[in-house]
């Protein structure tokens, strides 16, 4: 079944996206902010004192994407990053007065975008609702889809590839019964 374009929604979901980041991206160039650079100081405004992983979890980045913003937010001046004394593997990351302060000018700016789009509050948040749910869904999906994989993976008898050993400095391959 051939579907137009404009019925896909994952296309209508990429197009918002791309439109609500450039417009978002246009107001926060002025505070010297990125989209991903503001989520992560909301993200630290709404609770202080996270990790990499904590704040990876709460906005669905990896660490390789989310150490360099980490990174750029402590040379702005916007956080600051402490190991405790208890566990120096451990870093916390934390916004400082400057970030609070342009993470709330952000905030106002991200407010009159949406206000400028002409839809209505209460449309809005029936959107967020309903965008909630459906990423609920999509989580879920997502996690369902890989217990299946690691499943299979798991029922898969594993390939066996000898391996070398040494032996006198010599080099031998290892007979059928000497690998697992």
């Amino acid at each position: 079944m051939d579907i137009p374009l404009e019925n896909h929604l994952c296309f209508k979901l990429y197009v918002s996206s791309r439109l609500i980041v450039k417009l978002f991206a246009e107001s926060m160039s002025t505070l010297g902010l990125t989209y991903p650079k503001y989520l992560v100081l909301a993200a630290l405004s709404e609770q202080n004192n996270q990790t990499v992983t904590e704040l990876g979890q709460k906005l669905h980045l990896d660490s390789g994407t989310l150490s360099p913003l980490l990174k750029s937010l402590v040379t702005d001046g916007f956080i600051v990053r402490r190991r405790p004394e208890t566990d120096e593997r451990i870093v916390s990351n934390s916004i400082t007065e400057r970030g609070r302060l342009v993470r709330g000018k952000a905030t106002e700016a991200s407010y009159n975008i949406f206000c400028e789009t002409g839809v209505s509050f209460d449309a809005l948040n029936s959107l967020r609702v309903a965008m909630d749910d459906f990423i609920l869904k999509c989580q879920l999906m997502q996690d369902v889809q890989a217990e299946v994989k690691s499943l299979k993976t798991a029922s898969k008898p594993k390939k066996m590839t000898p391996t070398l050993k040494r032996t006198n400095r010599k080099v031998t391959p290892l007979s059928k019964g000497e690998f697992n």
